[in-house]
């Protein structure tokens, strides 16, 4: 903690600014006086009540591109980290059961501490569900909201022929 800013307006008010640390829940100042005018109080204790760290809130705004067999995620960082740093966040991608198709998908997960992330292996055709967590040394946080992806195979249009040379 540090004194930010002292102001005194003679026989009005003292004003103390102080820096409060993150994620401080309470703050006590205790003054002490030591005279016969307003001259003589002092500071006597200041103590701050850190809050309890906790696992993480969920990555916010999920974002989700497909492509040929891979999808491409971005989100935002939790509105709270649990008063501790995170330390990775875990991306996963579950495919939806269709019971048609032959050959079911299995789910893919990628761990970062970036706020993107790339899923290879994705079977093409098949929707899957994409969460995110956010972990830190107390823990996970519950996954971010869902959203849908299907990757496909990206179908390039073919090259024109180039024009036959005119006889001339």
């Amino acid at each position: 903690m540090s004194l930010k800013n002292y102001a005194k307006n003679t026989n009005a008010n003292e004003r103390l600014e102080f820096a409060v640390p993150q994620g401080a829940q309470q703050a006590q100042f205790r003054f002490r006086y030591t005279g016969t005018n307003s001259a003589f109080w002092t500071v006597d204790r200041v103590a701050f009540q850190q809050a309890k760290p906790t696992a993480p809130a969920a990555p916010q705004d999920l974002q989700v591109t497909s492509g040929d067999a891979t999808a491409a995620a971005s989100w935002q960082a939790p509105a709270s980290d649990g008063h501790s740093r995170i330390t990775a966040y875990t991306v996963t991608a579950t495919p939806i059961v269709d019971k048609s198709k032959s050959k079911q998908a299995t789910p893919v997960s990628v761990q970062t501490i970036a706020l993107t992330a790339t899923l290879n292996g994705l079977r093409n055709g098949v929707s899957y569900t994409v969460t995110v967590t956010a972990t830190n040394a107390y823990g996970t946080s519950v996954t971010s909201d869902a959203v849908l992806t299907t990757p496909t195979v990206s179908r390039a249009t073919p090259a024109t022929p180039p024009s036959k040379p005119k006889k001339g």
